[in-house]
């Protein structure tokens, strides 16, 4: 699983799906004072997952993971579950901060 929003409460619900062995990457910064977050040192024990955390890449991580989208060694395509119109952002980014929907994704063209 990779978390690459800064906020706890879109993280902690995921938890009960995680697999035994999984891994969870943190690829977002979190505020100051909404940082901790309530992981249960128990599940992570007995079901051996692996929390880590990433920050900073180079273009050519870019590249790679563009080849692998466009040849479709990579699926990506249930990862977005809502897709606007580029006219429709601003409410796309009202659903993704009420937490209504997590997943938007912008098209560029109507």
């Amino acid at each position: 699983m990779v978390v690459a929003v800064g906020r706890a409460d879109a993280f902690e619900p995921y938890l009960d799906a995680l697999a035994p062995g999984a891994k969870v990457n943190l690829f977002a910064g979190f505020p100051t004072g909404e940082d901790v977050l309530a992981v249960s040192a128990n599940e992570v024990h007995y079901n051996e997952y692996s929390l880590v955390g990433s920050s900073s890449c180079h273009l050519s991580d870019f590249e790679a993971v563009a080849t692998m989208v466009a040849d479709g060694t990579l699926q990506v395509d249930d990862l977005v579950t809502t897709t606007l119109p580029i006219e429709e952002t601003v409410a796309a980014l009202e659903a993704a901060k009420a937490g209504q929907d997590l997943r938007v994704g912008i098209t560029a063209r109507s």
